[in-house]
C-alpha cells in the first residue's frame, strides 16, 4: 500500500465516521418510513438549499453533528 492509498483509505473512513455521527445526530432513522439501515438513508434539505452542501459533504456532516 502506498502512502497515497493509505491517505485515501483514511479519508474514506473519516468521512464514513462523520456520516454515521450525522445520522445519529438526526435520530438514526427516516422520518417518513422509519428505516434505520444507514446504507440506504440519505440527507434531504427541507428548504431546497442543498446545492452548496452537495459540493462539500464533509461540511454538511459536521454542521449536522454540531447542530448548526
Amino acid at each position: 500500500m502506498t502512502i497515497s492509498d493509505y491517505v485515501k483509505a483514511k479519508q474514506r473512513l473519516y468521512i464514513k465516521t462523520k456520516r454515521h455521527e450525522a445520522i445519529v445526530a438526526l435520530g438514526g432513522r427516516c422520518v417518513i418510513c422509519g428505516e434505520t439501515d444507514e446504507h440506504v438513508l440519505e440527507f434531504d434539505h427541507v428548504n431546497g438549499d442543498g446545492k452548496a452542501d452537495k459540493r462539500n459533504t464533509y461540511r454538511m456532516h459536521v454542521e449536522i453533528i454540531n447542530g448548526d
